[in-house]
């Protein structure tokens, strides 16, 4: 028997051996308080629960409280209304399986009604308690029954069919039944059910007998003062009392005991253990009353203990932990025993913030850290580079800052050190630079610090700013500086800049050619020694045709173009030939790199020429802010008459010298990143000029730029460069993070409107999972990468996931090599593990439907739900209850405040909406079926894309129901068959009795009928003409009154129009609107038909205009036009459009149904014809019209016309036809817009000999200045 119960009581040497680190322990953990602490009813939170919704429920001393992640609902007792809350001292709550709530409080037991949002109360006065009744536990079994623990009747259970809570027994004492005091009640997997009689030890429930029985452990053994039961996934059993925590299998009938103070190292004999909860990787977590929280391992090999530190804001608040809840998503929820809940997440990372510490008043510990590195003989310090106090040391193990002396042991230090760029060799040496200083190393053995200086700095006047340094392979150095890009090799001295355009010199043997003539020949015509802020010129005249060679020296035109002195050659009438302002065609001068030097051999007709040359201010002839050029006194542009050899020489040795590969565009570098996937392969990154791919054995090179006419593009500016371990290149600048596919040099660009918090991206690493994490100007950000490109969600940080302000404006980040990350920041360093993303999705919730402002919890509301709203799926209302709004949630506890959640409304609009508030409203509903859709994210950005959909039916008014509408028709045709049978009727008896008369008198009567009947058929004919006539007048004047008056005045467009309507009035159509910008909106169209039909059509379009010419929307115009024209029901009536805006010298265009669009380009003197197809306005709904975009130049020409022109007839009924306008059009394309009117009009006229056109003719003719 002893082999079969094989008690353990020991407590385990394996805990014995293991050191508690209670105190590092906080470091890995954050357990945050409740970031909405201050809204609950109260911080003394006796309970927790989530219901099947996700809301978290916590009752307290004053009340109940709901929490969806942002919001806190307060359920009260509200005197003399019986559906509220029995009393505001709630202790324990549990949900049925109808999700109805049930809430234990002080001496009586609430039941919420999930539907109705109200309170029915049970009271427990037939119960035998005699003070005050305290809750404990709570429970839902698997046949659905109501269990609650407590103070003085021990067990109670409701009873359904009876609706009220009865007792149910523990035990007996002399015959007299014992109720006892139980804290905890559980149902175990094989469906037992056990009670913790606190005073009497383990209860079983004997479902036969209705009673708790013993629950033995061993023969006669049943541990007491038991507060807290567990059930593991592995099937043991875990009891957690006074000073004891009991791990019992019951399929082994094994127990071992552990006591509780050997895991403490606070002093106290008094260890009561009030809950126990599991997470997701099986370890246990304990609650203590005066000790604080404990995790044991799933091996239970180690544990940690965390307890209440007054040091750090991280650890527990307090010692006395009364209850522990895990939720659905991995959070763990602490309430403690003088108030206040905390929340622990096992998953999110922990910001550690280091600050600088160093006891010395002349340092400055508020100093940025800049940048990051480790010794590699020594993992435990780091090496930090700071914006004002040099360098600093910290030595984990120690915990001490120290700074590193790098003024030569100098006693005072004048001024603020900034380290600009900061790296370590693998001996230790501390490679470095300051602002506006040289590569130095700080040799780690001996303290001596060694300065290293390119050899052309004697060149330059302006600072050596180095702001990045890298080490290849080989050990040599790389700079990236102000002055591009150098290689430093230590066992030479020899600095190897990389080619660039800044550093390319002359050919020796073409800078000999040049200076020989320069120096032995006097130019025919020149410009020297310029001084500052001056524009020159130096007119001359060729009398024959000659072969020339200029000269320049200059600053050219930078790549920044914030610098420029250069030279031209222009032709009298000022058309530029030539000009100094390339910096690919130019050359370095010598002294300072900003000194260009370029020549141009060009062979010029006879004629007046210009030399000009232009300067900014600062560096000039005699007054040189670097150092000057060797041939400084060519400072300026010179022309000189040369020979055909030398011609032909110096022009083919320039032009090699020109196109020679290798040198990269850019003047400042930024960041050096050695790709670790492609050998002999750096990525550079520079200031202005984005950021380069560079092959180091060919000198290759590919440059990734944005946009070469904007140098401001913020992707110009690169921040910092990294190669994560699939090769893919991320790229920070100044607006934003670029992702580079290598192998496809696809580009991807995300900034803030992806998600980024902040658009300078400052520093980029990849952690041990794969994820990158992301400094930027707005915080903290992190992203799986391996996600499809399209579903990039950037997770981001902030001060409420407890992370310090980061360094900005500086690359600083290290990641150690078991996968700690660290970041500079203002006044130390940030530092953390990253954890696993929260993968669990959040629960979507709508909370509540308000009719006309109106809840559907309140009584007045007029919405009566089959369900309650967190399950309904259809609901109907009646057509005045069309204001309706939403309240929803995306419930998840990781990270509430970054949860976020998107909806719309399907049968009213079509695109998805995120809000902030979780609220949704919309007004004025037309009846109709709509879906009200919600879906949303958690603060890890894992989306639920399982959408909840309710579907709304407003109902339409009775009268316009389809019955109403049958009915119409029924009474409708009804009193057309009774007005039609009287009419008959009548007819019929008046005809019988005419039908007398007319038999005597037909024969006498037939002459002078006849005569009459051709009389008055003559008068018919001549009223129905002169009716025609008139309203074919009426007709033209209308068409006419709805042209404009006047023509608009465009400074860049000259305007002319005509039109001549035709016999039978048409229904053509023109008009103009300038826009409060100056855009010009023009019109042409045709109404289909004659008359006053085509006028009316005319009259409408005329309207619609004139409200939607300022829409910027052409394709929208369309729409709303011809909807209203369909709407007016003119049957077969329509109206053929075109519609051009022209903003600048951009064109856009569209058309319906009218002939193309031609366009006389000037600078090609082609005709381009545009054909936009397209159904006439109102002939159909939502046709997909075309939208044509093109630009103009000085001189293009427009024509627009009706079809009426081409479909002209002459005498021999020919048609003049399309090719004939464009033949014509092209021919006097260059006059100006009204001769062009005045030779079409008259084209159209011989055309017909004179006569009057069958259809209206309409020009409009638009050029450009």
């Amino acid at each position: 028997m002893e082999d079969r119960y094989n008690i353990k009581n020991t407590f385990v040497v394996v805990f014995l051996l293991i050191a508690l680190t209670y105190a590092s322990a906080q470091n890995n953990y954050n357990f945050k308080k409740f970031a909405d602490s201050d809204k609950l009813s109260s911080v003394l939170v006796a309970d927790f629960f989530q219901d099947s919704y996700g809301f978290m429920w916590l009752t307290t001393a004053d009340g109940l409280n709901r929490y969806d992640g942002k919001n806190v609902k307060i359920y009260r007792n509200q005197p003399g209304d019986d559906n509220s809350l029995p009393e505001n001292d709630t202790y324990a709550i549990i949900e049925d399986k109808q999700k109805n709530l049930w809430v234990a409080c002080y001496n009586v037991i609430g039941k919420l009604n999930r539907k109705t949002d109200k309170f029915k109360r049970y009271s427990l006065y037939n119960l035998p308690f005699k003070r005050e009744l305290l809750f404990y536990g709570s429970l839902l079994d698997k046949e659905g029954r109501i269990w609650f623990t407590s103070s003085q009747l021990g067990v109670i259970r409701y009873n359904k069919e009876k609706d009220y809570f009865e007792n149910i027994e523990l035990s007996k004492k002399n015959k007299n039944t014992v109720w006892g005091t139980v804290n905890s009640i559980i149902q175990l997997k094989n469906g037992v059910i056990l009670a913790a009689d606190f005073s009497n030890g383990l209860k079983k429930y004997n479902s036969k007998t209705n009673k708790f029985e013993p629950y033995n452990l061993k023969p006669d053994y049943s541990p007491k003062k038991i507060a807290a039961i567990h059930e593991s996934k592995t099937g043991n059993i875990w009891f957690g009392g006074d000073n004891v925590l009991i791990k019992y299998s019951p399929s082994q009938y094994v127990f071992t005991k552990y006591n509780m103070s050997r895991f403490s190292k606070i002093k106290s004999n008094y260890h009561q253990i009030l809950a126990i909860v599991e997470d997701d990787e099986d370890n246990l977590w304990v609650s203590q009353q005066t000790h604080g929280l404990l995790k044991l391992s799933k091996k239970l090999n180690s544990e940690e203990q965390f307890v209440f530190k007054s040091s750090t804001s991280k650890g527990v608040m307090e010692n006395a932990i009364t209850n522990l809840y895990k939720d659905k998503y991995g959070i763990i929820w602490l309430s403690f025993l003088n108030g206040g809940v905390q929340q622990l997440d096992l998953n999110a990372n922990s910001f550690s913030f280091i600050p600088l510490n160093i006891r010395d008043e002349s340092f400055n510990n508020q100093a940025i850290v800049a940048s990051i590195e480790s010794l590699p003989s020594n993992k435990s310090k780091l090496i930090f580079g700071t914006t004002t106090e040099g360098i600093v040391g910290y030595d984990f193990n120690a915990k001490k800052f120290s700074r590193l002396d790098i003024n030569n042991n100098a006693v005072n230090r004048d001024s603020n050190i900034t380290i600009t760029a900061l790296k370590i060799d693998d001996l230790g040496n501390i490679w470095f630079a300051s602002k506006n200083s040289f590569l130095k190393r700080l040799d780690r053995k001996t303290g001596k610090i060694s300065l290293f200086k390119p050899p052309y700095y004697k060149n330059i006047t302006i600072p050596f700013n180095i702001v990045s340094i890298n080490f290849d392979s080989n050990g040599d150095i790389w700079l990236a500086s102000n002055l591009g890009i150098d290689k430093f090799t230590l066992s030479t001295g020899k600095f190897v800049p990389i080619p660039r355009l800044m550093n390319k010199g002359v050919d020796k043997k073409l800078k000999s050619l040049i200076s020989n003539i320069a120096e032995t020949r006097k130019p025919f015509s020149s410009i020297l020694r310029v001084g500052d802020g001056v524009n020159l010129d130096s007119s001359f005249v060729l009398e024959k045709k000659q072969k020339v060679l200029l000269i320049s020296l200059g600053e050219g035109k930078s790549i920044t173009k914030l610098m420029y002195d250069y030279g031209s050659l222009s032709r009298n009438d000022g058309k530029i030939i030539w000009t100094f302002d390339k910096l690919k065609d130019s050359f370095y001068a010598g002294g300072g790199f900003k000194n260009r030097l370029s020549f141009k051999c060009l062979e010029l007709e006879k004629g007046k020429y210009k030399l000009h040359y232009t300067s900014d201010m600062g560096h000039y002839f005699g007054n040189f802010n670097t150092v000057a050029a060797p041939d400084s006194n060519w400072w300026g542009i010179q022309a000189f008459t040369i020979s055909d050899s030398e011609f032909d020489e110096i022009k083919n040795l320039n032009n090699k010298e020109i196109n020679k590969r290798g040198f990269l565009p850019f003047e400042l570098g930024r960041v050096i990143e050695f790709s670790k996937k492609y050998s002999n392969t750096i990525w550079i990154g520079t200031y202005l000029n984005s950021f380069f791919k560079y092959d180091l054995a060919n000198g290759n090179f590919k440059q990734y730029n944005f946009d070469s006419t904007n140098i401001s593009n913020g992707n110009h500016f690169t921040t910092t460069i990294y190669e994560d371990l699939d090769g893919v290149l991320w790229v920070g600048t100044y607006s934003s993070l670029i992702r580079l596919n290598p192998e496809t040099n696809k580009l991807n660009i995300f900034n803030t409107a992806d998600g980024i918090p902040g658009g300078i991206i400052y520093s980029i690493v990849e952690d041990n999972l794969g994820a990158l994490w992301i400094s930027s100007s707005g915080g903290l950000s992190k992203l799986n990468k391996n996600a499809p490109i399209d579903k990039y969600v950037f997770v981001n940080y902030d001060s409420k996931d407890g992370l310090e302000s980061l360094s900005k404006n500086y690359n600083s980040v290290w990641k150690d090599e078991d996968g700690r990350i660290y970041f500079g920041a203002k006044g130390g360093i940030i530092s953390f593990v990253p954890g696993n993303a929260n993968v669990t999705k959040p629960d979507i919730v709508v909370s509540d439907l308000k009719i006309n402002d109106v809840s559907c919890f309140t009584d007045s509301s007029q919405v009566h739900l089959e369900q309650s709203i967190y399950d309904s799926k259809l609901i109907d209302l009646a057509y005045y209850q069309n204001n309706i709004s939403f309240e929803f949630a995306s419930i998840h506890f990781s990270r509430p405040a970054k949860n976020r959640t998107a909806y719309k409304l399907e049968g009213f609009e079509k695109k998805w909406y995120e809000s902030d508030r979780d609220f949704a409203s919309f007004t004025n509903l037309d009846p109709g079926e709509y879906i009200f859709k919600v879906k949303g994210s958690n603060g890890d950005g894992v989306w639920n894309e399982t959408v909840k959909k309710i579907k709304i039916v407003i109902s339409p008014p009775w009268w316009k129901t389809t019955s109403a509408y049958i009915a119409y028709g029924l009474f409708f045709i009804l009193g057309l068959v009774s007005i039609d049978r009287f009419q008959r009727r009548r007819l019929l008896a008046k005809a019988r009795e005419k039908m007398k008369f007319q038999e005597a008198e037909h024969r006498a009567e037939t002459a002078e009928l006849q005569a009459k009947a051709a009389e008055a058929q003559s008068k018919l004919i001549q009223i129905e003409n002169e009716r025609k006539t008139k309203e074919l007048e009426e007709a033209r004047q209308l068409q006419l009154s709805m042209l404009p008056k006047e023509l608009p005045k465009i400074p860049n467009l000259d305007i002319a129009v005509y039109m001549q309507t035709a016999t039978e009035v048409g229904g053509d159509y023109y008009d103009f609107h300038v826009g409060m910008d100056g855009t010009l909106t023009v019109v042409v169209g045709d109404a289909t038909g004659h008359g006053l039909n085509a006028g009316t059509i005319v009259t409408a379009t005329k309207s619609l205009f004139n409200s939607y010419a300022p829409n910027p929307d052409i394709l929208f115009t369309f729409s709303e036009i011809s909807r209203c024209i369909k709407g007016l029901k003119f049957r077969r009536l329509s109206m053929c459009l075109s519609l051009l805006k022209i903003e600048g010298d951009n064109l856009r265009m569209s058309s319906a149904g009218m002939p193309p669009v031609l366009i006389y380009r000037d600078n090609k003197k082609e005709l381009e014809e545009i054909m936009l197809k397209g159904m006439p306005l109102g002939t159909t709904n939502k046709f997909p019209y075309e939208l044509s975009e093109t630009t103009l130049g000085t001189g293009d020409t427009i024509l627009l016309s009706s079809d009426g022109f081409p479909e002209l007839f002459n005498e021999k009924k020919e048609m003049f036809g399309y090719d004939r306008v464009k033949e014509t059009f092209t021919e006097i394309a260059d006059r100006s817009s009204e001769k062009i009117i005045t030779h079409l009009k008259e084209t159209a006229e011989d055309w017909t000999n004179g006569k009057a056109p069958d259809d209206d003719v309409t020009f409009v003719v638009l050029k450009m200045k």
